[in-house]
């Protein structure tokens, strides 16, 4: 939800999906891969001073968003997608309980509405994205 100029409450439109696939090579292996995007759609509306307020406004200044590392971004979602193929291997299933090792990678990609490179409404447009990259892996115990 954002906030029109005359206190009006106004949705941000949007969707989200999630599909998955697994498998069960053998009964030590399980493998799968999943994919989920998010989307948000723009909201906003022009104040009595004309500036524009709300959600996705092309007027936003993201400027802080130019530095590689920085840490005050005001960029807003329009779009953010990932997909994360992994594994389980079953090293031990027994009387004394299953033991099993996974093994992710998971790749994070996020679009943002393009806003302004600065405050001025003639500086040139912006569209920060990241991209993150992600390994991880556990151990698991299972009591019999």
């Amino acid at each position: 939800m954002t906030v029109r100029p005359d206190g009006k409450l106004a949705a941000v439109r949007g969707y989200q999906a999630l599909i998955g696939l697994e498998g069960h090579p053998n009964p030590k292996l399980d493998v799968y891969t999943y994919f989920g995007e998010e989307y948000y759609g723009r909201s906003f509306a022009a104040n009595t001073t004309g500036a524009l307020v709300g959600y996705g406004a092309p007027t936003l200044n993201v400027s802080n968003c130019a530095a590689p590392d920085s840490t005050a971004c005001a960029a807003q979602t329009r779009y953010a997608w990932q997909a994360q193929p992994g594994l389980w291997y079953r090293f031990y299933k027994g009387p004394k309980g299953t033991m099993q090792w996974g093994l992710s990678y998971s790749y994070v990609y996020r679009k943002t509405y393009a806003g302004l490179n600065g405050a001025a409404l003639t500086s040139p447009q912006l569209a920060p994205k990241g991209i993150e990259n992600i390994v991880m892996t556990s151990f698991r115990y299972y009591l019999p």
